[in-house]
C-alpha cells in the first residue's frame, strides 16, 4: 500500500454531477469498429490516451484508450475498466481515479468507457451498456495484445455498481472489481465466485454506508440500497466463504474488513468519515460530497489488489 502524502485540491471535480468541463482526447477522427475477434498480440502500440469507438446495441459509443510507455505488444498484458459515476464522462474519471498512472507504472492498459448519457444502466446478460462494455474489451484485444485472464472492471459511484455488476453479467470476461462509493447499489448474484473489493466512507451523503435511499447528485436514481456491510455480506455467498468478516486496522481511520475461508477475495476498506469521494485523489466540494480522505489511496489499493489476486503469470 502506498499513501499519499500530499492534498490535491481540484474543487471544481463535481464527480457525481453533470455540468463540469473536462479535458478528454478528442474523438474526431477515430474510426467506428465493428469488433472483430482476434488479437493485437505482435503489434507494436505508440504510448498515450486516445479515443476509440465501438459499435453496440446499434450506437456508435466512446470509449478512452491509454497504453503505457514501453508497450511492444510480446507479452500479454493486464486490462482495466475504469467507469464513471452518475452524470459524470470519462474524462472526469480519469482525473478523479488516476488509473491511467498507475497503469503506465505497472505497464498495463485503461480502457475508460463514456457512458455517453447520465448514467449505467445495470441491467442483465442482453443490455445495451453491458454490450457496449463487452464490445470494448473485444476491441481492445484486438488492438494490443491483452492476458484474458486478467481483465479487471473499476469505477466511482453508479460505475462502482456497474464493475461489481459486471462480474454478474460478464462473469466469463472479468476476473476481478472494485467499487468505490456504490458497492452496495448492484445486487447479489449467483454467478461463480469473483474477488470483490469496495472501498466506502462511512459519511458517503450520495450513496449511505448504511443503506438507504440514495440522494444528493444520485437522487435522480430511485433505488434504496443495503448498507454496504450486508452487500458484503450477500457476496460472501456468492465467494462460498466459511467464516465470518474480520476487521483490521490499515490506518486509524481505514480499517479492512474480510471474510474468510472464500472462493474468491472478499473485502471492504471501510473509511471513517469519508464521503462520496475517491481516496487518495482530487478533493472534491465537501458540502456536496463530503470529506476527501487522503489516509489511503483508493487507487493503488485497486491495482494491489488485482494484481495480488491474479499474480503475473512466470
Amino acid at each position: 500500500m502506498r499513501l499519499r502524502t500530499a492534498v490535491a485540491t481540484l474543487a471544481v471535480l463535481a464527480v457525481a454531477t453533470a455540468g463540469w468541463s473536462a479535458t478528454a482526447p478528442s474523438a474526431s477522427g477515430a474510426a467506428t469498429t465493428e469488433v472483430a475477434a482476434g488479437s493485437g498480440c505482435g503489434i507494436a502500440r505508440g504510448a498515450g490516451t486516445r479515443a476509440q469507438t465501438v459499435r453496440a446495441a446499434g450506437m456508435t459509443r466512446t470509449y478512452h484508450l491509454t497504453v503505457p510507455p514501453g508497450y511492444t505488444g510480446q507479452t500479454r498484458v493486464p486490462l482495466v475498466i475504469d467507469m464513471h459515476g452518475a452524470g459524470s464522462n470519462a474524462g472526469q474519471q480519469a482525473l478523479l481515479s488516476r488509473a491511467r498512472e498507475a497503469a503506465r507504472q505497472r505497464g498495463w492498459i485503461v480502457a475508460t468507457p463514456d457512458a455517453g448519457r447520465t448514467l449505467w444502466y445495470l441491467q442483465a446478460l442482453g443490455g445495451a451498456d453491458v454490450i457496449f462494455i463487452r464490445n470494448v474489451v473485444a476491441d481492445v484485444s484486438r488492438r494490443l495484445c491483452i492476458n484474458r485472464s486478467r481483465q479487471f472492471a473499476m469505477g466511482m459511484s453508479n460505475g462502482a455498481a456497474m464493475a461489481a455488476a459486471l462480474t454478474c453479467a460478464a462473469p466469463d470476461m472479468f476476473a476481478a472489481a472494485a467499487s468505490v462509493g456504490g458497492f452496495n447499489i448492484a445486487g447479489p448474484c449467483l454467478e461463480r465466485p469473483r474477488p470483490i473489493l469496495a472501498i466506502h466512507g462511512t459519511a458517503d451523503p450520495v450513496v449511505p454506508y448504511q443503506g438507504g435511499r440514495l440522494s444528493g447528485a444520485a437522487s435522480g436514481i430511485n433505488l434504496t440500497v443495503p448498507s454496504v456491510p450486508e452487500r458484503l455480506r450477500e457476496w460472501s455467498i456468492r465467494n462460498q466463504c466459511t467464516s465470518g468478516p474480520t476487521t483490521v486496522q490499515v490506518v486509524p481511520t481505514v480499517h479492512r474488513i474480510a471474510y474468510g475461508g472464500c472462493a474468491a477475495p472478499t473485502e471492504l476498506l471501510r473509511v471513517r468519515g469519508g464521503g462520496h469521494t475517491w481516496p487518495g485523489g482530487p478533493v472534491l466540494p465537501p458540502d456536496r460530497f463530503g470529506f476527501t480522505s487522503q489516509a489511503i489511496d483508493a487507487t493503488e489499493e485497486i491495482f494491489d489488489f488485482f494484481a495480488d489476486t491474479f499474480p503475473a503469470p512466470g
